[in-house]
């Protein structure tokens, strides 16, 4: 009995830490945005600066992003891997050329799925794009 009781409580520990890394773990930490590919917006293949580009997914649904000298502030929705971002206050400083800022932020409004693995967040624009995030 004991030994069912403990392949139970490993089985469950497994599972849990498989599906930690399909869906809870969007929250938790600043995701720092490496490339893109997006038919309507310019995107660059790598993304030169990623610190200056970041989404935090935090858990009473807001969402607080740095676009290069931009901040935004808003709302997601997640259920299952579908992912929707809304915008509310979003700050509208002119940053320097080359900035990614607008296409960034243009990007993330157009979010419709996500998706997890190995520590990369990679989210499905509505218009077949995808960002990819560490």
């Amino acid at each position: 009995m004991k030994r069912i009781v403990a392949f139970l409580l490993i089985s469950v520990m497994a599972v849990s830490a498989c599906s930690s890394s399909s869906g809870s773990g969007l929250t938790g930490k600043a995701w720092q945005w490496q490339s893109g590919t997006d038919p309507g917006t310019p995107m660059p293949g790598v993304v030169p600066d990623p610190q200056n580009y970041t989404a935090t997914f935090n858990t009473d649904g807001s969402i607080n992003v740095k676009a290069d000298c931009n901040n935004a502030n808003g709302t997601y929705k997640q259920s299952g891997s579908s992912l929707t971002i809304a915008f509310g206050v979003t700050t509208l400083a002119a940053c320097p050329s080359g900035s990614l800022s607008t296409a960034f932020l243009a990007g993330l409004e157009k979010a419709a799925s996500y998706a997890i693995a190995n520590d990369t967040l990679t989210i499905t624009l509505s218009d077949t794009g995808t960002m990819s995030f560490k």
